[in-house]
């Protein structure tokens, strides 16, 4: 099992840190922002802006599944979906569940 943390630069440290002395294996990403964080909170109304003045429609020939829900979608996601996305956590394992119960194998 995989587990991926969001926080500042300080509190990763100190998990991946933690972690080490417990033997648990710890791999800082290369990332510049704390994704799905509470430390996106500022920008997301500048994002929300952005993101309402986008014309969401339904991709035509594939099934959507939300990563955010972990459960297909029945219409194309809107702004206040995408503003979610951007602070809440990923549910990779729903989704990947949800894409096996569809009927996709590879």
């Amino acid at each position: 099992t995989q587990t991926v943390l969001s926080g500042s630069e300080e509190q990763i440290s100190r998990a991946v840190t933690t972690f080490k002395q417990k033997s648990i294996q710890a791999t800082l990403l290369p990332v510049d922002k704390a994704f799905h964080s509470r430390l996106m909170d500022k920008v997301l109304n500048e994002f929300a802006d952005v993101a309402k003045s986008i014309p969401f429609s339904a991709p035509l020939h594939i099934r959507f599944i939300s990563a955010l829900t972990g459960e297909e979608l029945s219409k194309a996601p809107d702004a206040d979906y995408w503003v979610q996305h951007l602070r809440q956590g990923v549910n990779f394992v729903g989704a990947m569940d949800a894409l096996a119960r569809v009927g996709v194998s590879q």
